[in-house]
């Protein structure tokens, strides 16, 4: 099971859809911090103290507060998320998502008739992403906290079988899969491919 857990988080992390859905909450928080320090007079003090504290000079006068009041407004100060720290995050990603697993059980679906098709990004994952209190703890971005939207998760492994993490207890680890459960399985596969679909049949 933890190899496959495994496995399936680093899948969902690299999707392109989770790689904006972190940029962008990284950029959200970042947002939500420079704001609050330009318009609230008590939280810029309490980042200039802070700044003292660890040796950097800031001035914390009024007429410094104006001016990065004025330069956020105005849309000169802002976050911005690179490269090796996009790619550093899905690895973070990862690890949030594996800890919302770890709680889930899981079955394995064989289908004997109907064939699942396989995408270049194949998990089936419905979530948000948050972070703990990021105006007192900027540096929480880098832990996420993943919330998800949907009891079940999906990921087919070949032609005839898929993974299902999900909440119920007494479902056993293999199930045989009907052409309904296949059906579930494959719509959530092709809503989340980005360049190619892949299938046995010809349709």
């Amino acid at each position: 099971k933890d190899t496959l857990l495994m496995f399936f988080c680093v899948q969902a992390a690299r999707l392109p859809q989770s790689r904006k859905k972190y940029v962008a909450s990284v950029v959200d928080c970042g947002h939500a911090f420079a704001e609050e320090v330009a318009h609230s007079t008590t939280f810029f003090q309490k980042v200039t103290a802070i700044a003292a504290k660890h040796g950097m000079a800031v001035d914390s006068d009024s007429a410094t507060h104006k001016k990065l009041c004025e330069a956020v407004d105005g849309g000169h100060i802002f976050r911005t998320v690179g490269k090796t720290e996009s790619a550093i995050g899905m690895f973070r990603l990862a690890e949030a998502i594996l800890d919302v697993l770890n709680g889930m059980h899981y079955t394995l679906w064989y289908s004997d008739a109907a064939s699942f098709v396989c995408s270049d990004y194949p998990v089936g994952l419905f979530y948000s992403l948050s972070a703990d209190n990021p105006l007192e703890d900027p540096l929480s971005v880098e832990t996420p906290k993943v919330t998800m939207l949907t009891s079940s998760i999906y990921m087919p492994l070949a032609y005839n079988v898929a993974v299902v993490f999900h909440q119920s207890e007494n479902v056993p680890t293999a199930q045989h899969a009907n052409e309904r459960m296949v059906g579930i399985v494959n719509t959530i596969t092709v809503s989340h491919a980005q360049r190619f679909i892949c299938s046995i049949d010809g349709d």
